[in-house]
């Protein structure tokens, strides 16, 4: 048993531009409570050749704190999130992985929630927390997932944030898996979570408030993306589809029917790619075009009702999403879609 243990964590922060959060970034995790007593820490600071000053502010920020190790590494070149988690993690030496983003930061005390909870269920893969967004929090209630069907559908039915940070992995899961990031694409927590909850064994959700994600200043507000950054959006999303369709669920091997979370994610996405930003025409068609694939998929899975409910995405249909209202009802639609999708799974099940 661990109980009488101190586990070791390494965070893994990507630095690219932070040099007006990085300070509060760091201080946030060198002023955490019970460090070198409930655990001992490692963080590992990722610089991608930021062109500013976050990196000299981060090396006078740590001075003080001669309790954590710091790592500095440096790419030669400009890599992306991705290739800087990935390169941190080759360095991590703790038991358990934490990633942050520079512009975000932990509230006080959450390291030392997540290890404790780590001491008493030392079978846990990964321990979640709750993140605030603006002036909510995703999770509200205090849940084990056990079992690859759990662990999916948790993942499916977005019972927690889709990222990678504000997550204690066991780095084992990670590193013997080899899991690493997809490089050059946005969004790249989701098909990293989506492996890893299909391979791991158990997860632990807690309501406690560990992480605040500092919403990005990028909006449909700002205009239209140029077009370097329109084109990397959309062969991002196309990456990404390609990997979760190829990549489906083996749901009649499993008590409940998956295809219905598993389609109902697809489209959830699909249309939060769409709405993301006001693209040009062209990038618009090239996104649309996915839409397809998840129809072609649903009609091969016969779940006629998916497919019905698939058609808000086509012509004249699609147009409705001009309204906010339905665009802040649309999770709630797509709820009752899928209970009623689930009474028919017992037609897809194995006999």
């Amino acid at each position: 048993m661990r109980k009488s243990e101190i586990i070791n964590i390494s965070i893994i922060i990507p630095i690219y531009k932070a040099e007006h959060y990085i300070e509060r970034c760091l201080k946030s995790i060198a002023t955490q409570e019970g460090i070198g007593i409930a655990y001992h820490l490692e963080c590992i600071l990722v610089d991608d050749c930021s062109p500013d000053n976050s990196i000299r502010i981060a090396q006078e920020v740590i001075k003080p704190y001669d309790s954590i190790v710091f790592i500095f590494l440096q790419h030669e070149a400009t890599r992306g999130c991705s290739v800087a988690r990935n390169t941190g993690l080759e360095y991590a030496t703790g038991e358990y992985v934490m990633f942050i983003d520079s512009d975000d930061y932990l509230l006080p005390n959450s390291l030392k929630v997540f290890s404790d909870e780590i001491i008493l269920n030392p079978e846990i893969d990964i321990v979640v927390g709750s993140t605030i967004v603006g002036n909510k929090t995703d999770i509200k209630k205090r849940e084990l997932l056990k079992g690859r069907e759990s662990l999916i559908k948790g993942f499916l039915t977005m019972k927690y944030m889709i990222t990678s940070w504000n997550k204690l992995v066991r780095r084992e899961c990670i590193t013997a898996n080899n899991l690493y990031f997809i490089d050059d694409i946005y969004a790249q927590d989701q098909p990293w979570l989506y492996s890893l909850v299909s391979l791991i064994d158990s997860m632990l959700l807690i309501p406690n408030a560990t992480y605040f994600y500092e919403e990005a200043s990028e909006s449909t507000s700002h205009g239209v993306l140029n077009p370097e950054k329109a084109h990397r959006y959309v062969k991002s999303w196309n990456t990404i589809f390609d990997y979760y369709l190829s990549h489906r669920p083996n749901s009649k091997s499993f008590k409940q029917n998956l295809e219905v979370d598993y389609l109902l994610y697809l489209q959830h996405t699909h249309l939060r790619s769409l709405m993301l930003y006001p693209y040009e025409k062209k990038e618009y068609n090239q996104l649309l075009n996915i839409r397809n694939k998840i129809m072609l998929r649903a009609l091969k899975d016969v779940r006629l009702i998916i497919a019905c409910f698939l058609l808000l995405e086509y012509k004249p249909f699609i147009y409705i999403f001009k309204f906010k209202c339905i665009r802040t009802h649309y999770f709630y639609f797509e709820k009752m879609v899928g209970r009623i999708a689930h009474l028919f799974d017992f037609v897809h099940r194995k006999n």
